[in-house]
């Protein structure tokens, strides 16, 4: 172009563009610029930005201008009220404020000097983590108490990228989780730890990590990597509650898992958590997966980055967890084993030979609360253990538990671990690890009380409290029978309690024991009166408030009421209720009476009314009328406290299992719930030998027994027919005087299932008449229309014709017709085959069918079936709209799931068609506009029943057709 044809164009040079560029830019910040902070604020934030919080009105400003009452004005916008110091005008910036002010300051020496502008807050944790990065040298997050990791992560999050030799937050977020994650089991086995030599060298040899100490056990490890077979059973380590069995687990791992030396990959998982449900996989699969991330890598100093392959790993597990059913189910899906395995593997290095493979250690410590669950969740347990053992051999699975648990894992039967009292020596060192330093005294204590750490425990708090212990009768006493630890723990319980000086607190106490929570409103109501006082809320008040100050007795509870602590509770509430009969029962009877007036709502306080009642022992029909749903979250743990009868009927409401002695104690009714709970799991889990068991346990029935429908169907399941059929018939007179129509409708498709499998064709058609005549079209809709299509199938395969097997199709089709979509809704599979046996010539059946459980795939044969049909049809080559312009069918479908056309050949165009609406999950509506355009095309509605025949599964009761558990 010349330059008479315009201005002379500019060379655009890098440089020219930039130009160009900022002075845009510039231009717009000009029209619409919001003003930046002044001077005055910035020189206060830079000030405020080295300090954990200040005071507004005495902040002098770094570096600018500006008096300390401004701070006030200025920062107003930039800032929160400090965390904890409501009370008092302190503020602190907004991290993201603060962030920006350090970057301004940019350099350690303009840090230390906005540090020097202020007096720093005094003993406060979080200033001095950030005065030590500021100044530095740091120390290392290894050497830094939890608190100051706690601290330190805060601080080097504000300092990230003004100073380089700050740790980073990731490595600090680690050591915060690793520091917490073995916190509870240095509080258990940390500096009072003692003894417990023989057992810790069986541990060691079992997992075969640390030398072995006896030749032997050398000898037995070097010979079972000689045979090649690393494989181990489980080891149970058992012992009674508070003889230091989660301790030893604790301080094993410790030595194992958070060493220096050779740590190994551990999940540990203790179901006496509320988060950790043994029947619900994926609570114990998150937990499992959190840890994993968590542990120390054996050769890398920097856990927190760990290699992309096992980040990959674990995503792909959690993923896999969040994926899952939102229903709790146990075993876990057959893919999470071998993942988890895997991830063990590339925690501890990815070993390339599984027999010198680093161990994997699994912990159950609270086994007792999975055998509450049953033999349902044992069963699919044990499955999981077995699969997980086969992707990692060297599996080492520990259960830790009250008495011994038979958890098979690879079909061997545990090895044992008893947990016993401390032997003298290691008694001697508890207690002077304990305060005990005068070794008379120690000797003094062990002779009296022996060697189990709770009694011990509970000696020395009396010690403190009391000064001497010469009167308590102990398992020494007299040269005697021995008395029991419960005894004694119960006797130093009271010798701690008779050294509270405030006397009305005293008087609460041993009454309290009774309540497993105490309110001001129960010290009003249940307390007060037990100690002979005069009731008032004034003065409950205040006593509530005087009891909370003896922290050596009780805790505060999140809801805020008190707790007296478990070991104290635990080693006196049974004795309190043999010496105090009526004492103890007059406060339960008290804290029903409180707890009846709280609303039905109040599940909480409806679940200690309940538990109360227990104690009493009221009958099974009294508790059945105060039971709500949601009170077993409550109850869970009390199981121990009470006798077999109670335990039984809890255990049935909770849906656990109990050990085969209590249950022989138990009531007829009690019993019959209980075993029908776990026949119930037992069949969901693919076991009915283990059920058929469970249920002849008893012989006795009671009048019209939910056991007799179990029964039969277990009968049924292990293919003992005949004696199946006999109690159909014995439970069908009882349920039919009884009106349970459910029951009696299941009995009766029972009874011709198991007649047709008997080879009984006329029983069978007798037992399905009975229930078409007891099931409504109105209430039992899906009932009806699985006996119809059961009675269409038995008449095709007797070889009938004419009349009966026509009336029998029609009177099918027509009830599905009539069918409520809620209940088929929820039936997919009952509407594929009813849509199979009986879809043929009736398309507005098809296309119910199709909207309720769309067909998804197709074979190959029965795909070019439909393309030929629809290919042929002449209603579908027709124009769809009148005017023309709108194409066939065929048409409108290939555009809408851009299918390239396919030229003079409408049958291969539709095959192109059906395979791409497979693909986008659209196939049914594709089938629905056919048979709406082409109601009346033979071959299209016989296809499209034969798809649904292929896609429908056997049709046949499963336990899920099992009626509920009655109330």
């Amino acid at each position: 172009m010349s330059s008479e044809s315009g201005p002379e164009l500019t060379s655009w040079t890098d440089n020219a563009v930039a130009d160009v560029l900022a002075e845009a830019r510039d231009r717009r910040q000009r029209r619409g610029r919001v003003p930046g902070p002044s001077p005055e604020r910035i020189a206060f934030r830079k000030a405020a930005a080295v300090l954990a919080w200040f005071n507004p009105e005495e902040l002098r400003p770094f570096d600018g201008p500006g008096q300390p009452p401004d701070a006030l004005r200025l920062l107003v916008d930039d800032s929160v009220v400090a965390p904890g110091r409501r009370s008092a005008p302190v503020w602190a910036l907004r991290d993201e404020t603060r962030r920006e002010a350090l970057a301004q300051l940019g350099s350690r020496k303009a840090l230390i000097a906005a540090l020097a502008t202020n007096d720093a807050p005094a003993h406060e944790p979080l200033q001095q983590m950030l005065e030590e990065y500021i100044s530095g040298p740091s120390r290392s997050p290894a050497e830094l108490t939890t608190g100051e990791l706690s601290c330190a992560l805060q601080a080097a999050g504000w300092l990230e990228g003004v100073l380089e030799d700050v740790p980073s937050p990731a490595g600090i977020r680690h050591a915060l989780d690793e520091r917490r994650l073995f916190a509870p089991f240095h509080a258990l086995a940390g500096e009072h730890f003692a003894g417990r030599t023989a057992e810790l060298t069986t541990l060691r040899e079992y997992v075969g990590v640390r030398p072995p100490t006896r030749t032997r056990d050398a000898f037995a490890r070097t010979v079972r990597r000689w045979l090649g077979s690393p494989r181990r059973a489980a080891l149970c380590v058992w012992g009674p509650g508070g003889i230091g069995k989660s301790t030893l687990i604790a301080r094993f791992i410790l030595e194992h898992a958070g060493g220096e030396q050779d740590p190994i990959p551990f999940v540990y998982l203790d179901f006496a958590n509320s988060g950790i449900k043994a029947d619900d996989w994926r609570t114990w699969a998150m937990t499992a997966v959190r840890q994993l991330r968590i542990e120390p890598a054996p050769d890398d100093d920097s856990p927190a980055g760990r290699s992309p392959l096992f980040e990959d790993a674990a995503a792909e597990l959690e993923a896999l967890i969040s994926a899952a059913s939102m229903v709790p189910t146990i075993p876990p899906q057959p893919e999470f084993a071998p993942r988890l395995a895997r991830l063990a593997q590339l925690v501890a290095g990815d070993p390339s030979d599984q027999k010198d493979a680093t161990p994997f250690l699994l912990v159950f410590d609270s086994f007792e609360e999975v055998q509450y669950q049953g033999d349902a969740t044992l069963l699919a347990l044990t499955t999981f253990l077995t699969r997980l053992q086969n992707a990692h051999p060297r599996l080492r699975v520990v259960i830790v538990s009250r008495a011994p648990a038979d958890m098979r894992v690879g079909g061997k039967s545990p090895e044992s671990l008893e947990v016993e009292e401390l032997d003298r020596e290691s008694a001697l060192e508890y207690l002077r690890k304990r305060g005990v330093d005068d070794p008379k005294l120690a000797a003094d204590l062990v002779r009296r009380f022996g060697g189990n750490p709770l009694s011990l425990r509970l000696a020395i708090g009396a010690l403190t409290e009391a000064g001497e212990l010469s009167d308590i009768k102990t398992r020494r006493w007299g040269g005697l029978l021995p008395v029991r630890d419960a005894v004694v723990q119960s006797q130093l319980y009271y010798r701690i309690l008779g050294h509270v000086k405030d006397e009305g607190v005293r008087a609460l106490i041993t009454p309290a024991i009774v309540l497993r929570r105490v309110t001001p409103e129960l010290v009003a109501d249940v307390l007060m009166p037990a100690a002979d006082m005069q009731a008032d809320k004034k003065t409950a008040h205040k006593l509530f408030e005087r009891l909370g100050r003896e922290v050596s007795i009780v805790s505060e509870a999140r809801d805020g009421s008190l707790v007296i602590r478990p070991y104290m509770r635990h080693a006196v509430l049974h004795l309190l209720a043999d010496d105090r009969p009526e004492e103890v029962r007059a406060v339960d009877e008290a804290a029903v009476a409180s707890y009846a007036r709280h609303p039905q709502s109040d599940v909480a306080a409806r679940a200690e009314e309940i538990y109360h009642r227990l104690r009493l022992g009221q009958d099974t029909a009294e508790l059945d009328a105060r039971w709500v749903d949601g009170a077993q979250d409550y109850l869970r743990d009390t199981l121990d406290e009470f006798g077999a009868g109670e335990r039984a009927y809890l255990a049935a409401k909770l849906g656990i299992s109990l050990d085969a002695d209590t249950l022989r104690e138990a009531s007829q009714l009690v019993w019959e719930r209980h075993t029908a709970s776990a026949v119930r799991d037992l069949l969901a889990a693919g076991a009915p030998a283990r059920a058929l068991e469970r249920l002849r346990e008893r012989p006795a029935r009671v009048a019209g027994s939910e056991l007799d429908v179990l029964e039969a169907w277990t009968l049924w399941q292990v293919g003992r027919l005949d004696e199946a059929q006999a109690i159909v018939d014995r439970a069908l007179d009882e349920v039919g005087g009884r009106g349970r129509r459910a029951d009696g409708l299941l009995l009766l498709e029972l009874g011709a299932t198991v007649a047709e499998r008997r080879g009984d064709p006329e029983l069978a058609e007798e037992y399905l008449e009975r229930a078409l005549q007891e099931a409504s079209p109105e209430r039992d809709a899906s009932v009806r229309l699985r006996l119809e299509l059961q009675r269409l199938r038995a008449l095709r395969s007797s070889g009938a014709e004419g009349g009966q097997l026509a009336e029998a199709d029609a009177e099918l089709a027509a009830d599905f017709a009539n069918a409520p979509d809620t209940e088929l809704a929820v039936a997919e599979r009952l509407v594929c085959n009813v849509a199979a046996e009986v879809g043929d010539g009736r398309p507005a059946l098809l296309s119910r069918a199709l909207a309720i459980a769309p067909i998804t795939s197709l074979s190959d044969e029965r795909r070019e079936e439909l393309a030929a049909a629809l290919g042929t049809t002449h209603e579908l080559s027709a124009e769809l709209l009148a005017g023309g312009g709108a194409g066939t069918l065929l048409d409108l479908w290939a555009t809408t799931l851009n299918v390239p056309a396919a030229p003079d050949d409408d049958v291969a165009a539709w095959s192109h068609v059906l395979e791409r609406s497979e693909q986008t999950l659209r196939l049914g509506d594709v089938l629905r506009h056919a048979l709406a355009v082409a109601p009346h095309h033979d071959l299209l509605s016989m296809s499209i029943a034969g798809a649904f025949g292929d896609e429908a599964q056997p049709l046949e009761l499963d336990a899920a057709d099992l009626p509920e558990a009655r109330a």
